[in-house]
């Protein structure tokens, strides 16, 4: 129960009416959100992976490596999922940047993220690792083709 239920409606709220977006993502990083029970240095590297994200891959969202999303379905059909590179932690930050890529339209709701409360993380230094060279090269390719 990481990302709080109570946060559907605005979620949903998002994809319909005159603003409405192809992506809604629940924010940690906007005005109203945040995270509960972070040590802080899993805080520190959040936000440095966002950052690093947000660079170079040209997405303007605040938080583009959460997962408390919603996508338009007739965005989703414009993407061309077999190109997707990631198998893993980058597959967040990689989808944002083909819907941008494809002339998506983004919104964010703020959400307050809590850390879980069994269990433990499956991340390996590897798989982070792999991620960060996913977004790197994805990256390049942003600012070589725009």
């Amino acid at each position: 129960m990481s990302h709080p239920p109570r946060n559907l409606p605005q979620l949903l709220a998002g994809m319909h009416g005159d603003a409405a977006v192809d992506c809604m993502i629940g924010s940690r990083y906007v005005a109203g959100g945040g995270v509960e029970g972070w040590p802080a240095k899993r805080y520190l590297m959040s936000k440095s992976v966002n950052f690093y994200a947000r660079t170079m891959l040209g997405l303007s969202p605040g938080d583009v490596s959460g997962s408390y999303r919603c996508y338009r379905v007739s965005m989703l059909k414009k993407l061309d999922l077999a190109a997707v590179r990631s198998r893993g932690y980058a597959f967040q930050e990689e989808i944002l940047w083909h819907v941008k890529r494809a002339g998506g339209r983004f919104g964010e709701t703020p959400i307050t993220f809590v850390d879980r409360q069994r269990g433990q993380s499956k991340i390996r230094t590897s798989d982070a690792l792999e991620a960060l060279w996913v977004i790197f090269v994805l990256g390049v390719k942003n600012w070589v083709t725009g």
